[in-house]
C-alpha cells in the first residue's frame, strides 16, 4: 500500500495516490463533480443557440470544468508538492534558500494583494454579469489563492491550515468553502436552465 502513495522522497517526488483516506477521496471527488457541473452548464448554453449567448460565458464555464478537473488530479498525485520541492531545488541552486522565509512572506502578501484586488475587480467591473457567474468566479479565485499559497510551504500558514476543527482541518473546510461555491453557482445555473420552459409557461417572468 505504501508503494501507492504520493510522497516526497530525499530523491524528489514519487508518485502514487496522495490521500487514500476518506477525506482526500471526498475532496477528490468534490473537484470532478463541479468539473461536470461547469462542463454540463457549458453545454446547456451551447445547446441554447436561440439565445444571445456571449463568449465570456463559454470561456467561463469551459475554463473551470478544465480548471476543476485538473485540480482533481492534481490533488491525489500530490503535484502541489513536486512544485513545492522544485521551488526549493531551484532556491538552493540560486542561492538563497536561507532567506527563503523572506522570500514566502513576500509572496503571501503578494497573493493576499491580488486576492483582494480579483474580489474588487470582479465586484466592481462586472456589475452586469450575473450573479451566479460571480459567484463562480469568486470561488475559483478563493481556491487558486489558497492552493498557491499554501504551495508556498510557510510553516506558520501550514500550522494554521492543520488545525483540527472537530474531526475537519482549517485547511479542508477551506478547500471544499471554494469548491462549494464554484459547485454551487454551476448548479443553479443548470437548476435555472431546467426552471426556464416550465416558469415560461406558467407565465412567470
Amino acid at each position: 500500500m505504501q508503494n501507492l502513495l504520493a510522497v516526497m522522497t530525499n530523491n524528489g517526488w514519487q508518485a502514487g495516490i496522495n490521500d487514500p483516506g476518506f477525506t482526500g477521496w471526498i475532496t477528490v471527488g468534490c473537484y470532478f463533480l463541479t468539473s461536470v457541473l461547469c462542463f454540463r452548464q457549458l453545454w446547456r448554453l451551447k445547446a441554447h443557440r436561440r439565445q444571445a449567448i456571449r463568449q465570456p460565458a463559454i470561456i467561463l464555464w469551459s475554463g473551470l470544468s478544465l480548471l476543476f478537473c485538473a485540480l482533481g488530479v492534481s490533488k491525489q498525485l500530490d503535484l502541489l508538492s513536486l512544485l513545492t520541492g522544485l521551488g526549493r531545488s531551484w532556491a538552493y541552486t540560486q542561492g538563497w534558500y536561507d532567506q527563503r522565509r523572506t522570500v514566502q512572506v513576500v509572496f503571501i502578501a503578494l497573493m493576499a494583494l491580488a486576492f483582494v484586488s480579483s474580489v474588487k475587480m470582479i465586484v466592481t467591473h462586472f456589475p452586469r454579469t450575473s450573479r451566479r457567474h460571480r459567484l463562480a468566479l469568486l470561488g475559483a479565485v478563493f481556491l487558486t489563492s489558497l492552493i498557491i499559497t499554501r504551495a508556498a510551504s510557510f510553516h506558520h500558514l501550514d500550522t494554521l491550515l492543520h488545525w483540527h476543527l472537530g474531526s475537519m482541518t482549517v485547511n479542508w473546510i477551506l478547500e471544499l468553502g471554494g469548491i462549494s461555491l464554484v459547485a454551487i453557482a454551476a448548479g443553479w445555473n443548470v437548476r435555472w436552465r431546467f426552471a426556464e420552459p416550465i416558469m415560461a409557461n406558467c407565465g412567470i417572468r
